[in-house]
């Protein structure tokens, strides 16, 4: 009888330290608010604006290996930019264009890299591809963002 009454608080509490481990990795991913929208567009804000100074740094390119060299820096600095701002919770009602513009600045990231590659491999015609999509795309995340008061995010460096 000991061994079963014994057995069976052993069972309750695996039970219930299973349940508490679960409890608690289920919170983990979510224990954080949502950002007010203010919140959340001055923290866009800062984030856009520290890629344009890296941006600017980044210089002009008079040759086409500069030019390649650049657009592999900004590549970079795209993924950064997307990172920082992934970890940016919206409120709900920015949620879908929040999204819209994580996706487009990816896409401009992935054009930015094809770009690169493409000047790499002499590929005029997949270089001017890319800077197409590039623009269309600046040309979309840039008016959400002017939309929904993302004044840095906005601008085009």
């Amino acid at each position: 009888m000991f061994r079963s009454a014994h057995q069976t608080r052993i069972r309750a509490l695996t039970v219930s330290g299973v349940v508490s481990l679960a409890l608690l990795l289920a919170g983990c991913g979510s224990s954080a608010q949502p950002l007010t929208r203010k919140q959340l567009i001055a923290k866009a804000n800062a984030v856009c604006s520290t890629m344009h100074r890296k941006m600017k740094a980044a210089g002009t390119a008079s040759t086409p290996e500069q030019l390649t060299r650049i657009a592999r820096k900004l590549a970079g600095y795209e993924q950064q930019q997307i990172e920082a701002m992934r970890k940016l919770l919206p409120p709900k009602k920015l949620a879908s264009d929040w999204k819209q513009m994580i996706e487009g600045a990816q896409e401009i990231s992935e054009s930015v890299a094809t770009l690169s590659s493409a000047l790499e491999a002499k590929d005029k015609k997949q270089a001017e591809e890319a800077l197409k999509q590039t623009g269309e795309v600046e040309k979309r995340v840039t008016t959400i963002a002017k939309r929904d008061g993302f004044t840095a995010c906005s601008e085009l460096g």
